[in-house]
């Protein structure tokens, strides 16, 4: 069974600013779509710079690539995203040039399929499968789900782990004409040990201006690489 978001359109839909389908109807691809953003420190006001990272995905719509990069231009991840012709995930790269590891997660008829430096696990395929760059056009196809104030169950597929894991979404809160979805974990040992994430969306849900919480590049810590959260910030170009 595969993913049916058809998270592929509605990614380009909402990365332009133009209104959501609402239906499962694909929408005509035009034109490559560009997305950059700046990674801050949390609680800095946006005045501490950490990372750079753009993001685009092919006119044809059938894949996705970003790029993050240091303050010194550096390439610290790369990842991309690949879609079938009625816009299911198919499969999620991710290249860690910071940590020096690579792994991938691709759906494989019955099963998720996760691959990290030659090492290959398996699970069956979850329906409600997602990976980072899939999370924002999820919640604009549901968006009424969310506005209704209901949880939206998925299961985040981890290249690291190699294993899907159980979160939630669902409104938090609203500030003037914000709407702020929080992701957190759905087990409740796993949510004690992982900070939630924070997207902040329009009141339309067309599209997302920033997220805050776990991110793919790390921060230094004397020899070690250890996990960053972050606040991201998105524009269009």
């Amino acid at each position: 069974m595969k993913n049916k978001s058809g998270l592929v359109f509605f990614a380009a839909m909402i990365l332009t600013g133009a209104p959501v389908a609402r239906s499962e109807e694909a929408v005509p691809p035009v034109r490559p779509i560009t997305v950059t953003g700046q990674g801050y420190e949390i609680g800095s006001h946006r005045s501490k710079l950490l990372f750079t990272l753009e993001r685009i995905f092919a006119a044809d719509r059938r894949s996705g690539h970003s790029t993050f990069k240091d303050l010194e231009g550096k390439v610290l991840v790369t990842e991309e995203m690949t879609y079938d012709a009625s816009g299911n995930l198919t499969a999620y790269e991710v290249k860690h040039a910071q940590a020096g590891t690579q792994g991938k997660v691709e759906s494989v008829g019955s099963e998720l399929v996760f691959t990290r430096d030659g090492k290959v696990e398996k699970e069956k395929l979850p329906p409600n499968w997602v990976v980072g760059p899939a999370i924002v056009p999820l919640l604009a196809s549901r968006w009424e789900t969310v506005l209704q104030g209901e949880h939206i169950p998925v299961r985040l597929a981890s290249w690291e782990r190699q294993e899907t894991i159980g979160f939630e979404l669902f409104k938090d809160r609203v500030e003037g004409d914000r709407i702020f979805v929080k992701m957190k974990p759905s087990n409740f040992l796993i949510s004690a040990l992982v900070s939630p994430i924070y997207f902040e969306m329009p009141s339309d849900g067309r599209t997302v201006f920033s997220v805050v919480g776990r991110v793919l590049p790390k921060r230094q810590d004397g020899s070690k690489l250890k996990d960053l959260d972050a606040e991201v910030v998105y524009q269009i170009k």
